[in-house]
């Protein structure tokens, strides 16, 4: 019906929200936007509260985007700064398990795909993440200029877009 089910206020902070948010079973994970970013991760579930506050579990308030998307796997949450500082969460506490810098700065959104992460810098490089809770940089490939699009897997296909140029990568 289009009719508003509850709100969940989260005070002054953030505008101009561009990160989707990513759900999990009955749990929305979502960033505020510029200015101050948290992470939020709300209760779906449950009664509604007069203030709607009572649904916020936990919120990160550390090097979270205002750009780049996060991105779930398993009951863990990767996310990537602006600024490119990588971060695995633990989705029960919202504690940080690592903590990485990377090189370059980030606007595109990392993206799962064949149990790896992929994430496009604004120098251009396209780094591969595997998912744990360790760090571990599988690749950096850098291309012809910076990427501010999200990568796209389809049927096996990696495809990617520069501001010069649109890329598709198979294996053989």
């Amino acid at each position: 019906t289009g009719e508003e089910v509850f709100k969940v206020p989260y005070g002054k902070l953030g505008f101009s929200t561009v990160p989707r948010p990513v759900v999990r079973e009955q749990q929305v994970y979502f960033c505020t936007g510029f200015m101050r970013s948290r992470l939020l991760a709300v209760d779906l579930s449950g009664p509604v509260s007069q203030d709607g506050e009572s649904r916020i579990q936990w919120a990160y308030e550390r090097q979270v985007p205002t750009m780049p998307s996060p991105v779930l796997y398993e009951d863990r949450l990767f996310m990537v700064s602006d600024s490119g500082i990588a971060t695995w969460l633990d989705l029960e506490t919202g504690e940080a398990i690592w903590t990485e810098r990377l090189d370059g700065k980030f606007a595109s959104s990392p993206m799962l795909a064949d149990g790896k992460i992929y994430l496009g810098n604004q120098d251009g490089d396209m780094l591969v993440l595997r998912p744990g809770d360790e760090y571990r940089l599988l690749n950096t490939n850098s291309l012809d200029a910076e990427i501010m699009a999200s990568p796209v897997a389809v049927d096996g296909r990696l495809f990617i877009r520069t501001a010069k140029s649109l890329y598709c990568f198979e294996e053989e």
